[in-house]
């Protein structure tokens, strides 16, 4: 029987390179654990983010479909308040609440002259009632008054701050109105 005798500084190797190997095998593994919870983390920033942006949109909705804004800016939503509770998982209570500072303000005010009116506009009817209005008429000494409605130009900012993970979204808008002047 012939037996192979290895040298002495030989034996033990395979072990070794055997447990460097799988060290390393441990360390993909733990990172790619890490990379995934870090991706997972991220979707959920993102998720949070465009909920209180979404909320902060509702918010500017809500203003823009009522008029309350023009009386009282510092309650600009329809039920006289200033801020807005939004609950995400139907749960009762606000998840989200949209604040709006600052103020809705007016950024600009023209005046509408006669001229502009055009009679067969119904929004164009209630700024030419009155004493002394001419309607365009050429030649009129006053074709060129303003009428008694101007276009005003307002800016609204609504920030929206989740309570639970204090995400917070900034939106702003503006948008033209009508009104008496």
């Amino acid at each position: 029987m012939n037996t192979v005798s290895l040298p002495s500084h030989q034996r033990g190797m395979v072990m070794l390179v055997a447990l460097v190997m799988l060290v390393l095998m441990l360390l993909m593994a733990v990172a790619s654990f890490n990379m995934g919870r870090h991706n997972t983390l991220i979707a959920g920033n993102m998720q949070q983010k465009m909920q209180t942006t979404s909320a902060a949109n509702l918010a500017l909705e809500e203003v823009i479909s009522s008029t309350n804004f023009l009386d009282n800016p510092a309650t600009p939503l329809p039920n006289n308040t200033a801020t807005l509770g939004v609950d995400i998982n139907s749960d009762g209570a606000a998840d989200i609440n949209v604040s709006f500072l600052p103020q809705p303000c007016v950024r600009r005010v023209q005046a509408i002259r006669n001229s502009q009116l055009d009679v067969g506009n119904a929004a164009d009817l209630t700024c030419m009632t009155g004493s002394g209005q001419s309607l365009g008429v050429e030649g009129s000494a006053s074709a060129n008054d303003v009428s008694l409605c101007a276009n005003t130009l307002w800016e609204v900012t609504a920030r929206a701050e989740d309570a639970v993970t204090s995400a917070v979204s900034t939106v702003t808008a503006g948008f033209r109105v009508r009104v008496a002047s």
